[in-house]
């Protein structure tokens, strides 16, 4: 921890609520777009039953939640700059910035194309969704690290702990408040869609917003190492080995489960949209 967080706790406080207020703002908006925030699948029933009316088959479905795997590896990338960078705040802000306005055009192209062919569309939503997925992981590196200096050691488990059970009650409303949207309304889901788009890209850019009044604490930068050897370095812990083997099963038995999971219930099954988002509210009941 800082020796300037040590001499400004009221900063340190202001900066926790901030923090705590923008994580429901994003799971918020990760309820509007259809982002499962726990696995990176873009998958949600919405957003699945908006790309199965464009005309999304099993190929398009797998794509659209193979890229955000794929763009994990801009990890690493984010890792490498967190080191060398002296100051986080100003680079956080150019990435995620675009990351949230990138899905107003994942919601509007096939409005904005009505006459396009669906390979055309699916193409240009699914390099949108790469993109925002490299710029969004990107800048996830950076906040981690940033939260790591700005947050003491000494109580980061029951800071972590508590925000994450507010997030978890603040996903469980607002799936609850987008399934009653969809029930409520007539309209198609090719209007239903963009709506929640809109509104989720609003809520997202405030989450971001926010940062404006999170305090960075001094960084200091890693020039002397190279790349490889940082890259490296954590597999050379037993303790973490084990971790990242347990991570790797785990993620691949998600994705093997998960990726088609609600295109399966609505192509197949007929479930109705709002009864999925209700299936999902129950996840996150448990986490909470």
């Amino acid at each position: 921890m800082s020796s300037v967080d040590a001499k400004s706790p009221g900063w340190f406080r202001r900066s926790a609520k901030l923090l705590t207020w923008s994580g429901c703002l994003y799971v918020a908006h990760a309820a509007c777009i259809g982002t499962d925030i726990t696995s990176d699948f873009i998958g949600g029933p919405v957003v699945t039953d908006f790309f199965r009316t464009i005309g999304a088959n099993d190929m398009h479905i797998a794509l659209l939640n193979g890229v955000p795997k794929v763009m994990l590896s801009m990890f690493f990338v984010g890792a490498l700059l967190a080191n060398r960078l002296t100051r986080r705040k100003p680079l956080f802000f150019a990435l995620f910035i675009p990351t949230r306005l990138l899905y107003l055009l994942v919601a509007f192209i096939p409005l904005l194309f009505p006459n396009a062919s669906t390979e055309w569309v699916m193409g240009a939503i699914i390099a949108t969704i790469a993109v925002h997925w490299a710029l969004s992981n990107t800048g996830e590196t950076l906040f981690q690290s940033w939260m790591a200096d700005l947050i003491p050691h000494r109580i980061l488990s029951r800071y972590v702990g508590g925000r994450q059970r507010w997030m978890s009650l603040t996903s469980v409303a607002s799936l609850l408040a987008v399934s009653a949207f969809v029930h409520l309304s007539d309209w198609s889901v090719m209007v239903k869609f963009p709506v929640l788009a809109t509104v989720g890209v609003a809520l997202g850019l405030t989450d971001i917003l926010l940062f404006l009044g999170v305090r960075e604490p001094p960084h200091v930068s890693v020039c002397d190492r190279h790349p490889l050897a940082l890259l490296v370095e954590p597999v050379r812990h037993r303790e973490y080995r084990t971790f990242l083997r347990f991570l790797c099963a785990w993620r691949v038995g998600l994705a093997i489960i998960g990726a088609f999971a609600f295109f399966y219930f609505l192509e197949v099954l007929l479930v109705r949209l709002e009864y999925l988002i209700l299936l999902q509210c129950l996840l996150f009941c448990a986490q909470a």
